[in-house]
C-alpha cells in the first residue's frame, strides 16, 4: 500500500508491505505451522482448530477483536503520524488509523527495503499516540505490480488541487489513478 498524507501544502508517502508473514501474528495464537502455512490455511479454509492454541485468553481475545480493523485498515485509516505511544512490549516508528484503532508500523533496513511493515493493531485513538496528519489517499497494488492502479480511501475533507503532486510519482501510481487523485494537474 502507498499511503500519502498532507504536510502543509505539500505530501508525505509511506509505502507500507502485508506480507503473508505478518498474519499469524495479528491473531495472537501459537502454532506449529509457518507463518506462510498458517496464512495459507486461513485464506483457504483449511485452518483447523488443532493447527493453533491461544497465547493467553486475555491478549489473544484483544487482538481478534480487533483483527477485523486491521483487514479493513485500506478503508478505515485516516490519519498517520510518528508514533509516540508506549513502547514498552511494542516497537514502532509510524501510527495510523482512526479515532478506534491504531496499527504501528516499523521500518526495518536490515531487511534491505524502504517501506513499513506491520507490527500491531490496538484499540486506540490515533490522535493520542502519533503526530497526527490526515491521509489524503490510499492506494494498492499486489507485491510483484510496479504501478499503483487502486484507490482504497480517498478523503473528502481535503481538496487536492491544493496540494502539489510531485512528478516523480509518475512512475510507481498509474495515470488514471492520478488523475482521480488530482485532477487539474500533475506537478511537472
Amino acid at each position: 500500500m502507498l499511503i500519502i498524507s498532507k504536510c502543509g501544502k505539500n505530501i508525505e508517502t509511506y509505502e507500507v508491505g502485508f506480507l503473508n508473514t505478518n498474519f499469524q501474528h495479528f491473531t495472537g495464537t501459537i502454532t506449529t505451522l509457518s507463518a506462510v502455512a498458517f496464512y495459507e490455511a486461513a485464506l483457504y479454509n483449511r485452518l483447523s482448530i488443532n493447527d493453533f492454541e491461544f497465547k493467553n485468553n486475555e491478549l489473544t481475545s484483544r487482538k481478534i477483536d480487533i483483527l477485523e480493523s486491521a483487514v479493513t485498515f485500506p478503508k478505515i485509516a485516516k490519519m498517520i503520524g510518528v508514533y509516540n505511544g508506549p513502547k514498552v512490549q511494542l516497537q514502532a516508528d509510524i501510527g495510523a488509523g482512526n479515532v478506534r484503532c491504531v496499527m504501528t508500523l516499523r521500518f526495518d533496513k536490515n531487511k534491505g527495503n524502504d517501506w513499513l511493515y506491520p507490527v500491531g493493531i490496538q484499540k486506540e485513538d490515533i490522535r493520542d499516540v502519533t503526530t497526527k496528519s490526515p491521509i489524503i489517499a490510499i492506494l494498492r497494488k499486489n507485491s510483484t505490480d510496479t504501478v499503483y492502479e487502486e484507490i482504497t480511501y480517498k478523503s473528502k475533507n481535503i481538496n487536492l488541487n491544493n496540494i502539489h503532486i510531485p512528478k516523480e510519482y509518475n512512475k510507481i501510481i498509474a495515470d488514471d489513478v492520478l488523475q482521480q487523485l488530482k485532477p487539474k494537474q500533475i506537478e511537472d
